[in-house]
């Protein structure tokens, strides 16, 4: 006994191919294995009567395929429809079906694809018919829908599956292993957050996102960025752009923030960046901020996204410069004094006392800003001391954040430390609506 095979084409109109519906009732859905309840297809062209009973075609294969206008690839589609048809003629039916639009439209539709395209579509078309819905339910186009010999709903797929090798197999009444594409599955309000309190599911299929909130109570501040995520939590837009900019992290955890002293706002209203006005918290400046990668990814890319978020939301830009400030000067007046001789590593400061030994002057400026208030200072560190050894035996009681104190304490160490002068480089912040940045700045990324 021959076995035939029938293709319905379901044509849904939707723009882009990826208009959902709301879910049908989950009784009449039907899932793989299910039996096909007596249906019946109305409003045909292309066929010799305007309706057809899908149980008379019992002892076939049926294929469902959902199309729209709206939907290149669909359209693009149709041609090898019709060869498949030409190619299997006694095992194969081909059907379209539009279920938005009537036959006058459908009919124009395919005027426009022989005009325009040559294409002429003679394959039979069911018009303006949503009934099938409630039992194939689809979030996007092409949707496959494959019925066997039998009224059993064999698969789902996309189109990628329908070609001869398949058709052939089924034909001769060999198994055929088609990946399954699901239906409608969730339904979703594209007005709010995805994936959040169950819109559009819980989000285990999300690649790479990013999320921005306003000041929330009883989140800790923090920072981070590793291989799959990266999150700077409320605080303001400045400490998020210091965070961005800041050096590597030295084997003393000292984080490095950019300091205050080489960022520069080239704003309309200051006091829109500052966490604190007149000595008040303005929660209205506070923000956190996530980046979120399914997959790991280098930590250097991560910062990149990160940045271009935050320039993106809140109309920033960042570039490189030059600016002559009064700095801290730090000097070597007698390296015999400062060099390390013997001892443990010792990196132990705090407002009121230091104590180093087997670290570098690099280290040290680091971790006096990273523990200090000089984060905060209006002075830059400059480091002159041209010494590219490692200090040792230094230890100082006083009030470190005082500057001249401890300058006073660095010079039984060999260490001037004196304000002064210099050129050093700047972070400059500004808003794209209210700054142009010179010609030849060097945008910093």
């Amino acid at each position: 006994m021959k076995t035939y095979i029938i293709i319905i084409v379901w044509s849904i109109v939707s723009l882009l191919c990826l208009t959902a519906f709301q879910q049908c009732p989950a009784q009449l859905a039907l899932k793989i294995g299910d039996d096909i309840p007596e249906m019946r297809f109305i409003n045909l062209i292309n066929y010799s009567s305007d309706s057809l009973r899908l149980h008379e075609l019992r002892g076939k294969v049926v294929i469902l395929y959902f199309w729209n206008e709206g939907c290149t690839e669909s359209m693009h589609t149709i041609p090898t429809l019709t060869a498949l048809q030409t190619e299997f003629r006694e095992d194969l039916a081909i059907i379209l079906v539009n279920d938005s639009q009537s036959k006058s439209e459908v009919r124009r539709i395919y005027k426009d694809q022989e005009r325009f395209r040559k294409v002429d579509i003679t394959l039979p078309t069911i018009c303006d018919d949503k009934s099938l819905l409630k039992f194939f339910p689809r979030a996007s186009v092409p949707h496959i829908i494959w019925i066997d010999r039998d009224m059993k709903l064999m698969s789902v797929t996309r189109d990628d599956q329908i070609n001869a090798s398949n058709i052939a197999k089924l034909v001769n009444g060999e198994d055929v292993n088609m990946p399954v594409k699901d239906g409608v599955k969730y339904k979703v309000d594209f007005s709010r957050p995805l994936y959040l309190n169950g819109n559009g599911g819980n989000g285990d299929h999300i690649m790479f996102y990013s999320v921005l909130s306003s000041y929330y109570s009883g989140l800790h501040a923090s920072t981070n960025i590793d291989s799959t995520y990266g999150f700077i939590s409320n605080t303001s837009v400045v400490h998020m752009i210091r965070y961005l900019f800041k050096s590597p992290t030295n084997r003393f955890g000292a984080q490095n923030f950019l300091p205050v002293s080489r960022l520069k706002l080239e704003v309309d209203d200051p006091a829109r960046y500052a966490m604190k006005v007149d000595g008040r918290y303005k929660d209205e400046n506070i923000f956190t901020y996530q980046l979120v990668a399914r997959e790991p990814q280098s930590p250097d890319l991560i910062r990149a996204k990160m940045l271009i978020d935050l320039k993106t939301y809140f109309r920033i830009d960042c570039y490189w410069s030059k600016a002559v400030k009064e700095c801290l000067v730090l000097q070597a007046t007698d390296t015999t004094k400062l060099a390390w001789k013997t001892g443990d590593t010792i990196a132990a400061i705090s407002d009121t006392s230091i104590e180093l030994n087997n670290i570098s002057v690099q280290e040290m400026i680091e971790n006096i800003l990273a523990v200090t208030a000089y984060h905060h200072a209006p002075y830059p560190w400059v480091d002159e001391t041209g010494f590219r050894g490692m200090l040792g035996g230094i230890k100082i009681k006083a009030d470190i954040e005082d500057w001249q104190e401890l300058a006073g304490a660095l010079r039984s160490f060999g260490l001037r430390l004196v304000l002064e002068k210099r050129e050093v480089p700047i972070l400059v912040v500004y808003e794209v609506d209210h700054h142009n940045p010179p010609v030849d700045a060097q945008i910093a990324n």
